[in-house]
């Protein structure tokens, strides 16, 4: 491997005109999702990749340590995650898979992470 092209970086990095990458973590440490500022006529999309997945209904999303062996991430590795995304630019979300949230994905990220969160914790046992 040519080693000049690796580039080494902590939590974020430009890589072209309103384009970001920033390091979330979750899935594994190095699990990063890329803003694009300038998307969606300016709205701004996130390209989550499977740090954050959209669920089938487009209005909520997953958080998983492990997709194949549904393993969930805790309450406060989500709720960083979330965070995280907070302070980016986006209004759409897409994973890697071509599923998308096509609007509010920001709000979406905080009612999912939250609902998320509540369920791991054990907020919710007595429904069960």
């Amino acid at each position: 491997m040519d080693r000049d092209l690796v580039e080494l970086y902590e939590d974020r990095r430009p890589v072209a005109t309103g384009l970001t990458l920033h390091r979330v973590g979750g899935h594994f440490p190095g699990q990063a999702v890329l803003e694009w500022r300038d998307g969606n006529e300016g709205r701004g999309v996130l390209l989550a990749a499977d740090a954050i997945f959209p669920n089938p209904d487009r209005r909520s999303v997953s958080f998983l340590r492990s997709y194949p062996n549904r393993i969930p991430l805790s309450a406060d590795v989500v709720q960083r995650i979330a965070a995280q995304v907070e302070g980016m630019h986006f209004d759409r979300l897409y994973n890697n898979f071509g599923t998308v949230v096509p609007s509010g994905a920001k709000q979406v990220v905080r009612s999912s992470a939250d609902r998320h969160a509540a369920w791991v914790r054990g907020e919710h046992d007595d429904l069960t």
